[in-house]
């Protein structure tokens, strides 16, 4: 169970904090709710069952420790996306709904390595990296303790790398 003050993700919105835990009468029980302010939405609460919270696919953010593994991968050379859009739309669909930060990164690297090579994506591509990337600024930003725009520019920063492709 979650305390207040834990740093969570949620797989749907992203990372955030969890600021209370409220008691909400449902059908004359009394269910207990984590109240979790999203940090990459300045005006979203979420209010998640805390029963239910692994089902939904809640979790501790990341360690600092992991962070490295996401910058290797981010700065590292892409993976061979499948060549129909089809089958590449359901690739990065299935790794960004894992909830998964190295996953997630995959996906941010893979698509912006794309853009480079093709100079566009399709406009679920293009959707698909903005949420990536929300995703992945509002974990990094947990984990280091930075605001967004310092997170976001971390990223960049490792992407910017240029990979050695084999």
């Amino acid at each position: 169970m979650y305390e207040v003050g834990d740093m969570v993700f949620h797989p749907e919105s992203g990372a955030g904090v969890i600021t209370g835990i409220k008691k909400i009468p449902v059908m004359g029980n009394d269910r207990r709710y984590y109240r979790i302010k999203v940090l990459s939405k300045t005006k979203t609460t979420l209010l998640i069952p805390v029963k239910d919270a692994d089902e939904i696919g809640l979790r501790p953010a990341i360690p600092p420790g992991h962070l490295s593994r996401v910058w290797e991968v981010l700065s590292g050379p892409p993976d061979d996306l499948p060549e129909k859009k089809k089958h590449r739309q359901k690739w990065v669909d299935e790794r960004l709904t894992t909830g998964e930060t190295v996953q997630i990164a995959k996906v941010v690297r893979d698509l912006v390595w794309r853009r480079k090579q093709t100079e566009r994506l399709y406009a679920a591509e293009e959707k698909a990296l903005k949420r990536g990337m929300r995703l992945l600024t509002g974990e990094v930003g947990t984990v280091l303790g930075v605001d967004l725009t310092t997170a976001r520019s971390r990223i960049q920063e490792m992407l910017d790398q240029d990979p050695e492709i084999p």
